[in-house]
């Protein structure tokens, strides 16, 4: 399973939770292993197929792949439309395995980051639904399962707070010479807005001079929303900067 590895300090479990996610739905409906017995010459191996016929007497292989909405090569796709990044990813593993397993139907799972799905992921996910709405008598099993696609999203997203823990440690090795004549403060802000606790701590310490000067509770609050419209500007200016360099490419 391919994720958008942001950072090497992620914690890999993080990365399996969409393919347990979706080995728990199937089981639900119908038997599933991790394919340790299916492997093409060249060493492909998908994350998981079904150990009954899924279709025409085929099994069900899967591969999940979560890009990022806003990494710099993807962004001339998704600054033009919604979820252009989950269909490309969903293209490039049907070249990889879509000939690998011609015993096996073989399915990629395409979810960005910020949370567009490729369509025939998502009409998968609304056919295992479907039936295991039949199977529980529930018909809000698609919104369950979207909720928890969120979640995860969400979770890692949290996760990939060790981007700015790493930065931080970078930025005091960097300037450890300052620490005889100066306190150096890196301040480490993801764009997705997680920081590292030196970061926190010291935006917290600053508010709350803020407050005691200003006498006004709220100043926290504003402090944090500014940072917080800085960053939805920036990540604006990423998505619009490719958009334009993609234009300037198709006029020449």
């Amino acid at each position: 399973m391919y994720f958008l590895r942001t950072s090497k300090h992620i914690n890999p479990s993080k990365f399996g939770e969409f393919d347990g996610a979706l080995r728990t739905a199937l089981s639900s409906i119908c038997n599933v292993q991790e394919p340790s017995g299916i492997s093409a010459h060249d060493g492909r191996h998908p994350d998981g197929c079904t150990l009954i016929p899924w279709r025409a007497g085929r099994c069900l292989a899967w591969d999940v792949t979560v890009p990022g909405t806003l990494a710099e090569r993807y962004v001339n796709l998704t600054s033009k439309e919604c979820g252009l990044d989950a269909a490309r990813a969903a293209d490039e593993k049907m070249k990889k395995y879509g000939n690998a397993f011609p015993s096996m139907e073989f399915l990629p799972i395409c979810i960005e980051v910020l949370g567009p799905i490729d369509p025939n992921t998502l009409k998968f996910l609304k056919e295992i639904c479907k039936m295991i709405s039949v199977r529980s008598g529930d018909s809000r099993e698609l919104f369950f399962a979207t909720n928890h696609i969120s979640c995860l999203l969400q979770r890692f997203l949290r996760e990939a707070g060790a981007v700015a823990l790493r930065a931080a440690d970078f930025k005091n090795s960097k300037y450890a010479a300052l620490a005889e004549s100066k306190i150096f403060q890196p301040v480490c802000i993801e764009t997705f807005g997680p920081t590292d606790a030196q970061t926190q701590s010291f935006l917290n310490e600053l508010c709350s001079r803020i407050v005691e000067v200003s006498g006004d509770p709220l100043d926290k609050s504003y402090v944090k929303q500014s940072f917080s419209i800085l960053l939805q500007k920036y990540n604006s200016f990423c998505i619009l900067d490719g958009a334009l360099k993609y234009l300037s490419v198709r006029s020449v």
